[in-house]
C-alpha cells in the first residue's frame, strides 16, 4: 500500500528568522473548478523551489549546473545539428539528382532536335531540286522576269469587282507614241550627256585655274624666299663690315693708346733721369719757408764747405774729385739704406701674414681633429644607448613571456578548480 507524501515547500512563519513547511497545494482549494489554472500555478511553484534549491546549494551555486545536464544538452543539440545536416545532406543530393535528370532529358530534346532537322535537310536534298522548295520563291533572281501584269480578260485569273483599274495591258501602244517616247527618250540621254560633258568641263576647268593659282603662288613664295634670302645675305655682309671697322677702330684705338703709354713712359724717364734729384745739381733745396727740405738734402754745398773751419782755400785736383765721390757713394748708401728698410718691412709683413695663415691651418687642422674625436665619441655612446635599450627591451619581453606562461598555468589550475565537481 502506497501512501502518497504531499509535496511541501517553505513558508514564511509569525516568527523573524524561522520557515515552516506547508503543502505546496494548501491554498489552492478554492480552484478545484479550474484545473489548468491550478496546474500552472503549482508548475511556477516548483520551478521557484528547483531555483531556491539551487541557490541554497553552495557547490551548485559556484560550479554551476552539473556536467551530466551539460553533456546531455549537448548530446541533444548535437543529434538536432546532425539531423539538420542530414536533412541538408538528402536535399542537396535531391536536387543534384534532379539537375542530371533535367540535363539528361535536355540533351535527349536536343538530340532528336538535331536528328529530325537533318532528316528533313537529308530528305531535301535526295528528293527535291531548288525549284520545288519552299523558299525558293524568296530567293528567285528570275521573279523579276515572270512577273506578268494583271489581265481583267484572262478567265484563269479573273479579277472580280475590283478591276475597276486600267492596265497598260489593255491598250497597245501606236507607233506614234512609241516614236514620240523614243524621241523623247534621246532627248533626256542627250541631257544626261550634255549635262556630264558640262560638269566634266566644270571640273576640268576649275582643276585648271587650281593648278594656276598654285604655280602662282609656288613663284610667288619662291620670289619671297629668294628676297628674304638677298636680304640676310646683304645683312650679314653688311654686318662683317661693322665687324671689320670696328676692328680696325679698335685696333686703332689701342695702337694709338700704346702709343700715347709709350710716350708717357719715354718723358716720365726723361723726367727723372733730368730731374735735379738724380742729377744732383742742387746740394740742398730751399722750399717756400726758406727752410732746407729734408728728403731733398744731400751734403754741404761748395761754399759752405770752403767756410767750414780748417778749410785750406781749395781742393786739389784729386782731392775734388774724391770728395765728389765720396758724396755720392753716401748719397747711394741713404738710398739703399732706406730700401733696404722698404725691403725689410715687406719681409717681416709677408713672414706675420705667413705665420698667421700657418696658425689658422694647424688651428683648424686641431679644431677638426677635436670634431672628429667628438663625433666618434658620440657615435660610441649613441651605439652603446641601443645597444642597452635593445637589452633592456629583450629582458622586458622575457619576462612577460614568463608571467604569460604563469597566468596560462594559473588559469589553467583555476578553471579545472571552477569546473571540478564532486556530487
Amino acid at each position: 500500500m502506497t501512501t502518497d507524501v504531499p509535496e511541501l515547500h517553505l513558508a514564511k512563519s509569525c516568527r523573524v528568522g524561522v520557515e515552516t513547511k506547508v503543502p505546496i497545494d494548501a491554498d489552492l482549494g478554492h480552484l478545484g473548478h479550474d484545473q489548468q489554472l491550478a496546474g500552472k500555478i503549482l508548475k511556477k511553484r516548483r520551478d521557484e523551489m528547483a531555483r531556491r534549491m539551487r541557490l541554497l546549494d553552495p557547490r551548485q551555486r559556484v560550479g554551476g549546473v552539473p556536467h551530466e545536464v551539460i553533456h546531455t544538452q549537448m548530446a541533444v543539440k548535437q543529434s538536432a545539428l546532425d539531423a539538420e545536416k542530414a536533412e541538408d545532406a538528402f536535399y542537396a543530393q535531391s536536387a543534384v539528382l534532379q539537375d542530371q535528370i533535367l540535363q539528361a532529358v535536355e540533351s535527349m530534346k536536343a538530340t532528336r532536335a538535331r536528328e529530325r532537322q537533318m532528316e528533313v535537310v537529308d530528305y531535301s536534298l535526295a528528293n527535291l531540286r531548288k525549284e520545288q522548295r519552299r523558299e525558293y520563291e524568296l530567293s528567285d533572281p528570275n521573279a523579276l522576269k515572270k512577273y506578268v501584269l494583271p489581265d481583267p480578260d484572262d478567265p484563269a485569273n479573273p479579277l472580280g469587282p475590283s478591276s475597276m483599274l486600267k492596265f497598260s495591258s489593255q491598250s497597245q501602244q501606236s507607233a506614234e507614241k512609241k516614236k514620240q517616247g523614243q524621241e523623247e527618250l534621246s532627248t533626256w540621254l542627250a541631257a544626261q550627256v550634255q549635262e556630264k560633258k558640262d560638269r566634266l568641263a566644270y571640273e576640268q576647268e576649275f582643276d585648271r585655274i587650281h593648278d594656276e593659282r598654285a604655280m602662282l603662288s609656288a613663284r610667288v613664295r619662291a620670289v619671297c624666299e629668294d628676297t628674304e634670302m638677298q636680304e640676310q645675305q646683304d645683312a650679314k655682309c653688311e654686318e662683317a663690315a661693322e665687324n671689320a671697322r670696328l676692328a680696325k677702330l679698335v685696333l686703332e684705338q689701342r695702337k694709338a693708346k700704346k702709343e700715347a703709354d709709350d710716350a708717357w713712359k719715354q718723358r716720365h724717364i726723361e723726367t727723372v733721369m733730368n730731374s735735379e734729384r738724380m742729377n744732383e745739381s742742387v746740394d740742398s733745396k730751399v722750399g717756400f719757408t726758406g727752410r732746407l727740405l729734408k728728403a731733398e738734402y744731400k751734403r754741404l754745398s761748395l761754399e759752405q764747405e770752403q767756410a767750414r773751419p780748417g778749410f785750406s782755400g781749395s781742393y786739389p785736383g784729386h782731392c775734388l774729385l774724391f770728395f765728389m765721390f765720396e758724396t755720392r757713394v753716401a748719397a747711394l748708401r741713404r738710398t739703399c739704406s732706406h730700401w733696404q728698410d722698404v725691403y725689410n718691412s715687406n719681409a717681416r709683413q709677408l713672414i706675420d701674414k705667413l705665420s698667421t695663415k700657418q696658425a689658422h691651418k694647424e688651428e683648424e687642422a686641431a679644431e677638426a681633429s677635436r670634431i672628429n674625436c667628438s663625433v666618434a665619441v658620440l657615435g660610441a655612446l649613441e651605439e652603446e644607448r641601443v645597444r642597452q635599450q635593445q637589452e633592456r627591451r629583450m629582458r622586458i619581453i622575457e619576462e612577460n613571456k614568463r608571467l604569460a606562461a604563469a597566468k596560462r598555468e594559473a588559469d589553467k589550475e583555476e578553471r579545472k578548480e571552477y569546473f571540478k565537481y564532486d556530487p
